[in-house]
């Protein structure tokens, strides 16, 4: 069976797949923090310069304190098809927010040390 591309509907949106959507924004998502803390981990003998920032160290911790509802919720229910939308959005967002202390305090330290 063979399909003729010119009797299909040109009004008809094309479909993509869920799923490289939904990798994409994972994608997107998760970049950010990554490459930051790559960036703090990799930076060898001024490493400490970066952890020691209270705009890096304010930005783990929103992170941190976001991911922490959902990991409880996850240890604690007993629930077999537990749905935590919610804790899950918190916890995306508090990784959006977190990311931007952490990006000031990165530029702010790599300006200091001068190492551009």
């Amino acid at each position: 069976m063979q399909i003729d591309a010119r009797n299909e509907d040109p009004t008809a949106s094309p479909r993509r797949p869920d799923g490289i959507v939904a990798v994409l924004l994972l994608f997107l998502m998760l970049t950010p923090p990554v490459g930051l803390t790559a960036w703090i981990l990799a930076a060898g003998p001024s490493r400490a310069h970066y952890l020691r920032s209270w705009w890096v160290r304010t930005g783990y911790g929103i992170v941190v304190l976001s991911a922490i509802p959902l990991l409880l919720f996850s240890l604690l229910t007993s629930d077999p098809n537990p749905n935590p939308i919610g804790l899950w959005l918190l916890f995306a967002a508090g990784l959006v927010v977190g990311c931007v202390p952490i990006a000031i305090g990165v530029a702010r330290v790599w300006f200091v040390l001068g190492t551009w």
